[in-house]
């Protein structure tokens, strides 16, 4: 395009001197329109090779950006033929660029996939878009690579396609993470699900509660089903005014505080026309508070009531020990009493005795000897 400017400007030049007015000396206007042509044509040369120098410029700008990407940048040619194969693609594929470049792509592909992928490529050499799709291509040593494929035309400076050009990223590890994240997911909602604590998640507005999420547990102790609880406000689930107070302080203490809060109390319920009291231990806790200020809490709720049943049987159980070993106690002292009486008795007894039998024994012998001793005096 310069050239044909300075071409066009050249031609006017000389034609402004055929049709200059006479009294000019023509060796003086052919010399003014050489000098302005000479120009035309120094300006459109250097124009053209600075423009050539800046394409120059930014065709190595992109070489060095599609050999340092870390995604497979592939192009090929209206054949389907390999025209440039980066690093990236290297590292992923196995393969180097000159054992790629100038062969079809379809070695990389699964037998299957070359059918569906011929199909696309025909559409982008007609021009046809074709959106992002996964994909999973071969890797050298045959083990499986899951791709982000984005596949566009490459177009001339008319705008004619003469290439496609691939971009590959790799996913394994994304989908890898997807899959541990979806069972994960799977498993807490089983988890969730099947708890006996009664469990879920809130809004907490001004004045009331909303239920967002429900586990069975808590819609069998409300006695209404699951899908019910959900949406519907702590009001509309027939809970009254003053256990709702109640929740909304606590709640309003974990949010203020940014830390779980446990308590406990009693529930009154009415079912089958009799009035049933459950002991309840509760834990809230904040989820996060949107932009909005609507803050979204969770609830962990277990029945203990049988627990509580048990600590007070347990209770009166010990209570009525104590009193046993009390009574028990005050008999064995009362026992220990009468046996140190009695050996007290028996101990005065048994020195009566002894005073008796020695007092006999003396007089006995006494006269024994008395007698023998006048026998002796006798005989003697």
């Amino acid at each position: 395009s310069t050239y044909l400017v300075a071409g066009l400007a050249t031609l006017l030049a000389y034609a402004g001197w055929v049709l200059s007015p006479i009294g000019i000396p023509a060796d003086v206007a052919f010399l003014n329109r050489t000098l302005s042509a000479t120009l035309f044509w120094v300006v459109a040369v250097l124009v053209n090779r600075s423009r050539v120098a800046i394409l120059d410029r930014s065709a190595r700008q992109l070489a060095a950006l599609v050999n340092s990407s870390v995604d497979a940048i592939i192009s090929q040619d209206l054949h389907g033929m390999i025209t440039s194969w980066n690093g990236a693609a290297e590292r992923l594929f196995g393969y180097d660029a000159s054992e790629r470049v100038g062969h079809p792509l379809s070695a990389i592909m699964a037998s299957e996939q070359v059918c569906e992928e011929a199909v696309k490529s025909r559409q982008l050499l007609s021009g046809v878009t074709v959106p992002p799709y996964d994909t999973a291509w071969l890797h050298r040593d045959g083990s499986v690579i899951e791709l982000s494929l984005s596949r566009s035309p490459i177009r001339d400076q008319f705008g004619s396609v003469v290439g496609i050009s691939t971009i590959a990223h790799d996913i394994t590890a994304r989908l890898k993470a997807e899959a541990s994240l979806k069972h994960s997911e799977v498993t807490l909602h089983a988890f969730f699900e099947s708890a006996s604590l009664m469990m879920g998640v809130v809004e907490v507005l001004e004045d009331y509660i909303r239920n967002l999420s429900s586990n069975r547990a808590t819609a069998r102790f409300l006695g209404i089903a699951q899908e019910a609880v959900s949406g519907r406000t702590a009001s509309e689930l027939g809970v009254a005014p003053e256990v709702i107070r109640m929740w909304l302080n606590h709640y309003r203490l974990c949010i203020k505080e940014h830390s779980p809060v446990r308590f406990e109390y009693e529930h009154r319920s009415v079912r089958g026309g009799k009035v049933e009291q459950r002991s309840l231990l509760a834990t809230v806790s904040l989820i996060d508070q949107g932009a909005d200020g609507v803050a979204r809490c969770s609830f962990i709720v277990d029945d203990v009531t049988e627990w509580r049943r048990a600590e007070d049987m347990l209770r009166e159980a010990h209570a009525l020990l104590e009193r046993r070993v009390a009574e028990r106690t005050a008999e064995l002292g009362s026992a220990t009493v009468r046996a140190r009486t009695l050996a007290q008795r028996l101990f005065e007894v048994q020195e009566a005795e002894r005073r008796t039998v020695a007092q006999d024994l003396h007089d006995e012998i006494g006269q024994v000897l008395t007698a023998l001793k006048l026998n002796l005096q006798q005989i003697q």
